[in-house]
């Protein structure tokens, strides 16, 4: 996930839709591609709303994903002052607006309560059934296996198995 995001070397070129996104401008960028990193501590004296619209292009609708993820009661509060499921969930809809044609998502369910894990892998099912791509960094395994159609299995920073989900849940190639 971070060459794709731009946090790290890549070691080629991934276009999406015939676009290198990196040689874009960062709200074109933004059209192609949205990550969301694992870490969920946000130090700035944001309100919610603030934040969901930072960097996104002026007719991105963000009503949308505030309604699908439930966010009415955190638009107006400072962000930092949110308990960190609740930032983890606006931090979210951040990367779910603009509704990219990839999404990058690392540890998404991290920090989120049973029930909200299962609806934001509910939410980014749809989404991908609707044309987006997400590729998403989960460590449970459940998770992965009921809702992922392939998987990558890594292991101490490589990869150890990579096929459709059932295959390589079902077989010896997970260690």
């Amino acid at each position: 996930i971070h060459p794709l995001a731009g946090n790290a070397p890549p070691a080629g070129r991934v276009p999406i839709d015939a676009a290198d996104p990196w040689s874009l401008a960062p709200q074109q960028r933004r059209r192609l591609l949205s990550y969301l990193p694992a870490t969920r501590d946000i130090k700035w004296p944001l309100v919610g709303a603030d934040l969901i619209r930072l960097g996104l292009p002026p007719d991105v609708d963000t009503g949308k994903v505030v309604r699908e993820l439930e966010l009415e009661a955190f638009l107006d509060p400072r962000v930092d002052h949110l308990s960190t499921g609740e930032r983890s969930r606006v931090l979210i809809a951040r990367a779910l607006a603009p509704e990219p044609k990839l999404l990058l998502l690392d540890e998404p369910i991290a920090n989120l309560d049973p029930l909200w894990q299962l609806k934001l892998i509910d939410i980014v099912r749809q989404r991908t059934g609707r044309g987006q791509a997400a590729l998403v960094a989960v460590h449970d395994l459940d998770i992965a296996r009921r809702y992922a159609d392939r998987l990558i299995v890594m292991n101490d920073g490589g990869i150890e198995a990579v096929g459709e989900t059932e295959a390589l849940h079902s077989g010896p190639a997970i260690p």
